[in-house]
């Protein structure tokens, strides 16, 4: 059986996505959560709008606050290589910025968070367009 890194349930081991959360059991891989999947058991993913070299965005609904759509941006610390600490501090850096920002064309930040020491988690805002 494989344990799921992101919600902690077993599997098994042919499986190459987690049958409770859709996390893929591919090192460093983000955007591979699927939609229904829940996160810290209030937001539910819709679907995924983007990905990067070290990270991807989901459209997802916040339970906690009658299902408003929200965005969150996902980081996997595997992708940024060997330097665990200094891809955590420039996750942490660029949530710090986005908090100090207000301006109606920007996203307010809502939470974060980490699910481990490899995955890091930005909500915010959803704001809808290109």
């Amino acid at each position: 059986m494989n344990k799921c890194p992101l919600c902690g349930k077993e599997n098994p081991e042919t499986n190459r996505f987690c049958n409770e959360c859709g996390c893929s059991f591919s090192a460093g891989q983000t955007g591979q959560l699927n939609p229904d999947a829940l996160l810290e058991n209030r937001y539910i993913i819709i679907k995924t709008l983007g990905r990067g070299g070290m990270g991807a965005v989901y459209l997802a609904l916040d339970t906690s606050l009658n299902n408003i759509a929200v965005a969150i941006k996902e980081m996997s610390t595997q992708a940024a290589g060997g330097d665990l600490q200094a891809a955590i501090g420039a996750f942490k850096k660029e949530a710090s910025l986005l908090i100090s920002l207000h301006h109606p064309q920007l996203p307010q930040i809502l939470n974060l968070f980490s699910r481990g020491e490899d995955r890091w988690y930005l909500v915010m805002d959803y704001i809808e367009g290109q």
